[in-house]
């Protein structure tokens, strides 16, 4: 049976567009089913895992690690007993979650003896209130030192796996064991009571208990800081203490049904310390409940959209059927040699351009010869108004070239503004420089000015001491005289500092501009280097580089105008550091900024290297930056004279070379080449 075009178009648009869509929709909605479980997996699984790792920061940092530094001062031998006792009340005191601390001796088995016991003032207050020792009130007697001493040992730490409940402050508490080895004492033992609250505001805080739980088991089994009935499967507990004894420390999820018929998924974590357990659970109804509601939501969206792909199928192929035959017409017209034919389908679309694009077709012979005429006429005309257009041209060229000059005048006076305020910047960058410098000898002197009068009241009390008892301890006194003159000696040698820094810039100061002298390079690369990277410094207070220095020989006499060259250095060092800033903006912590200077005796000329490892040049502007206001610097942050002038100072005013060696995105390195006579 022969088909029409319209039925065949429906078939294919069914064949071809609807089924694939229907095929695509059942795909997309199973996809978006697991990846939404998955995603909901996700999160209690990392519930789980992050609550874990919180945990094992507390107890490893805030608990354990005060702990040790303690008993490291109880083990001293070098400490008294009055000082241990006011180290371990300091601790107590200053340590947030400890809130009691007993230092007890094993006299003989099961029997201990208490050296001593502390805890913050308010339950010390909280004690002599109840008319208790503190010792009650934390339930520390010798049968519960006994049982914790009894706990499985982690390193030198026993914790008791279920805590206890402090009722005057509504409060769980911890027992912490920790084993004290005292020179010539018995077997010693620190009992602590740490303050498990934290644990507690950590569940409370967490999302999760919106719509779930988290459960916090110890190595037994058994809940901790939770209501008694607390709902917690017994599977759940089953597996997580599997795992534990198995070692895992992967967060996994599982699906479990309750007595009651009620299902549930859980995600099981292990801190590394203490042997406990994490478990985040919901309902597996609210956990899902977005699954179920987004694939309901999907399915009503893709039965929607299939019911209307098929109308429009066929609304389209009806619509589309009576234009194409109208043009068929049309174009049947024209192949007769008949060129005035119009369509009648004016819609704005492919077959109502093709249309148009029959009709222009067919006017466009017609209108070729009377262009073509009309174009000759125009050529006439245009040869005859050219000389007149050529005239205006010229004059108009006189006027610009008059604008131009006055636009010369004034960009010669902004260049010259340009290198007055390019100057400035370098003066303040070497200003902040030397007052970075001056400032850290003065300081080393005020330091050692205030540890030298401190020396003097010891020595006026121990003088004081020895005439009232007739016991002068002349031992401590030569100490105090020994560090009286080795903070003399550093006075000096930083005063001396801090006076040759000064001499050096008015040497400087008093010597006129473009006078040819002697000098040594390596001294003034040192010092422009340091300059520059203090001047730095002041700009960007988080700025640090290393600068690394190679000289060939301690001093390299040569011929020339330092304080030209001063600036030279300056601006090269305050490019090198911007370079490494930015790389160093762009790349974070991982990247270590470098600066290296060199110089090399050539013998009758001297080599200068100023290399760092920052953003490089790229290759397209290498060629251009020593051009004056040329600048790869963003608008504000440089007037591109800085390398301009070095080259001229280089090159016209030392009879010098000036090269640069990059690679963009690794390093940039100028090439200095001097000669040492002028």
């Amino acid at each position: 049976m022969k088909l029409t075009w319209r039925v065949k178009l429906i078939f294919f648009a069914v064949v071809i567009a609807l089924l694939p869509l229907a095929i695509s929709s059942y795909y997309m909605i199973q996809k978006t089913s697991e990846e939404l479980k998955s995603s909901t997996n996700s999160i209690l699984i990392s519930t789980s895992s992050r609550f874990s790792e919180d945990i094992s920061t507390i107890y490893n940092y805030q608990w354990i690690s005060p702990l040790y530094l303690l008993k490291s001062g109880i083990e001293n031998p070098d400490l008294g007993v009055e000082e241990k006792i006011a180290l371990v009340k300091a601790g107590v005191e200053n340590i947030p979650d400890l809130l009691y601390l007993n230092l007890v001796f094993e006299v003989s088995p099961g029997e201990f003896v208490s050296a001593f016991s502390v805890s913050k003032e308010k339950y010390s207050k909280t004690a002599a209130d109840s008319k208790i020792s503190i010792d009650s009130l934390f339930m520390t007697n010798n049968k519960s030192i006994s049982e914790l001493t009894k706990q499985k040992q982690v390193g030198e730490i026993l914790i008791d796996p279920e805590p206890s409940f402090l009722k005057t402050d509504s409060l769980w508490i911890m027992s912490i064991g920790m084993k004290i080895k005292i020179t010539d004492a018995p077997p010693a033992v620190f009992v602590a009571k740490f303050s498990a609250q934290t644990f507690v505001r950590l569940i409370e805080a967490n999302p999760l208990s919106n719509d779930g739980k988290i459960f916090i088991l110890n190595s037994e089994g058994k809940l901790l800081f939770s209501d008694p009935d607390a709902e917690l499967l017994d599977t759940v507990v089953r597996d997580a203490r599997l795992l534990r004894a198995k070692g895992s420390n992967m967060g996994i999820v599982n699906s479990y049904e309750s007595k009651d018929g009620k299902s549930i998924v859980a995600s099981v974590a292990f801190p590394q310390n203490p042997e406990w357990a994490i478990i985040a659970q919901k309902d597996e109804a609210i956990a899902y409940a977005a699954v179920r509601q987004m694939s309901r939501q999907l399915l009503v969206w893709v039965i929607l959209s299939l019911g209307l792909a098929l109308i429009g199928v066929f609304i389209f192929s009806n619509n589309i059927r009576r234009p194409i035959v109208n043009i068929s017409k049309t174009a049947v017209t024209i192949a007769q040699g008949n060129f005035d034919v119009d369509v009648e389908y004016k819609i704005d679309d492919e077959i109502g351009r093709l249309g148009r694009s029959l009709v222009d077709m067919s006017s466009s012979l017609k209108q070729s010869f009377a262009k073509i005429e009309k174009q000759n006429k125009e050529l006439e005309e245009y040869s005859r108004t050219l000389e007149i257009k050529v005239d205006e041209r010229t004059k108009e060229l006189k006027e610009k070239n008059t604008e131009l000059e006055a636009t010369l005048i004034k960009l010669k006076e902004t260049q010259d503004q340009l290198i007055v305020q390019q100057k400035l910047a370098s003066l303040g960058a070497l200003t902040a420089g030397i007052a970075h410098e001056i400032k850290n000898p003065l300081n080393f002197v005020n330091n050692f000015a205030k540890l030298t009068g401190s020396l003097i009241e010891e020595l006026d009390e121990e003088i004081a001491r020895g005439k009232e008892k007739g016991d002068i301890d002349f031992d401590y006194l030569n100490d105090i005289f020994n560090d009286i003159r080795t903070n003399a000696s550093k006075i000096a040698e930083h005063g001396s500092r801090a006076d040759n820094i000064v001499k050096s810039m008015l040497e400087h100061s008093r010597t006129e501009k473009g006078e040819m002298q002697k000098f040594d390079l390596n001294a003034l690369v040192n010092e422009t280097m340091a300059l520059a990277y203090h001047g730095m410094r002041n700009q960007i207070e988080s700025f640090n580089t290393k600068l690394d220095k190679k000289f060939q020989s301690e001093t390299l006499q040569i011929m020339g105008i330092p304080q030209a060259l001063n600036q030279v250095f300056i601006n090269i060092f305050n490019n090198g550091f911007y370079a490494v800033h930015k790389k160093r903006e762009q790349l974070g912590e991982s990247f270590s900024p470098c600066i290296t200077a060199s110089t090399s005796d050539l013998g009758e000329k001297v080599e200068i290297r100023i290399r760092d490892n920052g953003t490089g040049i790229p290759k397209d502007v290498v060629d251009k930056i020593f051009e004056p206001f040329f600048t790869t610097k963003p608008t504000g942050e440089g007037t591109g004279l800085g390398l301009s002038l070095t080259y001229d100072i280089i090159v016209q005013m030392h009879k010098g070379e000036l090269n640069v060696n990059t690679e963009p995105g690794e390093f940039s390195e100028f090439v200095i080449l001097l000669p040492k006579q002028q």
